[in-house]
């Protein structure tokens, strides 16, 4: 019988001087072979190589029992980087035949596990797609970060939940409660949506306002976030967002920031989201998020008057100190029998024709669109409090039915004087005219002396009405 034709054979008679490691050498894997093999299987579990924006990264996955919230984490690093990490690590990769020699090939472990041709490889990138349950997955050459819920949905019992829910954080108002669960489901049943109104829990410490973040968040996982700090919220650097559809805002916004109120309206209600990471390319993806913020503070968010975003609701403080409550309470959120059944009911939820815009009128949210008013606003509001309007701080104010319009911009002056209102949140006098008729509805006239125009209030009590309707507020008594 002839001698078996080897691979070193035909290397040196076609004058090839490689043997490509994923070419079989004998009909049976050697040694070398299995143990590439076992490298670059516990490799794929462990990495991936993708496109992410505009580099060619390596993704490091973080399985989900050595995480908090259940779901598999990740991180990303440079090729070159990764490549350095295993610069002290080598294994075998192949055979080099060179003039009736063979010999082996070495790489470090990266290296090999790049250049093999079973690498875990998504060619078209990294995405963020939320899927409602039961979707068709995407493609196999996209990475999609979306992971689903931590829990399956099962039938059960969530009723101290609900209890919770309803007679604490909705303080027993039921038409309160059957928005607030509806604004819920809508996000669960539609990941893939925005959710189109944020809901802002205003209350005293301990009364219980935030938890229903921290259930909510056990439920998205990896796809919910809790942020405590302005700048996570508003902030340059946003890549935590990049992969949120639940964003807990705990005491992390200040109203009063003129830069991040543009912000949180864009985050609420823009169809799509700039993701700025470190060292990677600006990029725009579709916006998932729904924000729930929660807050002791009495200007919780920017509201204007005609504002659909913010459902603001004044948790009860009936609770607070009632240690026994909270305990059991505490005790329902970490049982994933609770989790199940609350999600399956949500998802189950029949939502009819509900719209987010649809925001209850909470005096709650009345004191929001008080807080928010500019200059003018605030002026004509302290004209009724004050019991009338005076350009001297010596001179007492009182009521008058008319009163001449520069004497009203002087008071006005005088009022920004008094708030300390700098040059950039006044207004000239013509355009604080067309603020006072517009928004709030004071009658101008020329029946004076002369041609000298000016407004009419009528009573205290017309006058305060008519800030009420136009503005969407609830004044105290003058005084």
């Amino acid at each position: 019988m002839s001698k078996p034709i080897t691979a070193a054979d035909v290397a040196n008679f076609i004058g090839s001087d490689f043997i490509a490691p994923d070419v079989p050498q004998t009909p049976v894997d050697t040694d070398w072979q299995i143990k590439l093999a076992a490298h670059i299987s516990a490799f794929n579990e462990r990495y991936a190589n993708v496109r992410y924006v505009d580099k060619q990264m390596i993704m490091r996955f973080t399985e989900a029992d050595e995480n908090y919230h259940g779901h598999t984490d990740f991180d990303l690093m440079g090729q070159r980087d990764f490549v350095n990490l295993y610069q002290n690590t080598v294994i075998k990769t192949g055979e080099k035949a060179v003039r009736g020699k063979v010999s082996d090939t070495y790489d470090n472990h990266a290296n090999a596990w790049l250049k093999h041709p079973d690498c875990r490889v998504y060619h078209d990138g990294v995405v963020f797609r939320p899927l409602p349950i039961g979707a068709k997955p995407l493609p196999a050459s996209y990475y999609n970060t979306w992971q689903g819920f931590v829990v399956e949905p099962r039938s059960g019992d969530w009723t101290t939940i609900k209890q919770h829910l309803l007679e604490v954080v909705c303080s027993g108002d039921t038409a309160l409660y059957d928005y607030l669960i509806r604004w819920i489901a809508y996000k669960l049943q539609n990941p893939h949506k925005q959710a189109g109104s944020a809901v802002v829990l205003r209350g005293k410490k301990g009364s219980g306002k935030g938890t229903l973040g921290h259930f909510l968040l056990s439920l998205y996982g990896a796809h919910g976030m809790h942020i405590s700090n302005s700048d996570h919220l508003t902030g340059k650097f946003n890549a935590h967002l990049a992969n949120c559809c639940l964003l807990f805002a705990d005491e992390a916004f200040f109203s009063g920031d003129k830069r991040g109120q543009g912000a949180l309206k864009a985050l609420i209600t823009e169809p799509t989201i700039t993701i700025e990471p470190k060292w990677v390319a600006v990029h725009q993806q579709p916006n998932y998020l729904q924000i729930l913020m929660a807050t002791n503070e009495a200007w919780a968010v920017p509201v204007s008057a005609d504002d659909r975003r913010y459902c603001v609701i004044d948790v009860s403080s009936d609770r607070i100190g009632d240690r026994a409550y909270f305990n059991k309470v505490h005790r329902a959120l970490a049982q994933e029998s609770v989790k199940a059944a609350f999600l399956f009911d949500m998802l189950n939820l029949e939502l009819g024709n509900w719209h987010s815009g649809d925001i209850p009128d909470t005096d709650a949210l009345k004191d929001q669109r008080l807080y928010s008013l500019d200059s003018v606003g605030q002026f004509l509001v302290d004209g009724y409090q004050s019991g009338g309007f005076t350009s001297n701080s010596l001179m007492e104010a009182q009521w008058r039915d008319y009163i001449n319009a520069t004497e009203l911009y002087n008071c006005y002056l005088h009022y920004c004087d008094r708030m300390k209102i700098d040059q950039y949140g006044r207004l000239t006098q013509a355009a604080f005219g067309r603020v006072a008729v517009t928004e709030a509805k004071l009658y101008k006239d020329d029946k004076g002396r002369g041609k000298t125009i000016r407004y009419c209030l009528h009573s205290i009590d017309d006058y305060k009405a008519r800030l009420e309707d136009s503005y969407r507020i609830i004044l105290d008594k003058q005084g």
